[in-house]
């Protein structure tokens, strides 16, 4: 299974292999309070990967599959299981 990491913009959060672009490192703490005071921001994960993205839109293309389209809205309860399975 690749390693899955957390990566931050300016409010916007993404797991995954490879981070969007201009995207920088970010500690799991930080995911973990950006869960709990999402404002106007949503949950995605990507169909095809698993990478998921906090943010108010998903990346039109998936950094990690380079596959368009695939992010999905999910659940909170769907997110943190994606981050714990990766993380284990």
């Amino acid at each position: 299974m690749p390693y899955k990491t957390f990566f931050k913009k300016q409010g916007a959060f993404h797991f995954g292999v490879n981070p969007p672009p201009v995207f920088e490192s970010a500690e799991k703490p930080e995911v973990e309070s950006a869960l709990k005071n999402l404002k106007d921001r949503k949950l995605w994960v990507c169909s095809a990967c698993s990478d998921l993205h906090i943010g108010l839109k998903p990346p039109r293309e998936c950094p990690t599959c380079n596959i368009v389209g695939k992010f999905k809205e999910t659940s909170e309860k769907e997110f943190k299981m994606i981050i714990d399975k990766f993380l284990e």
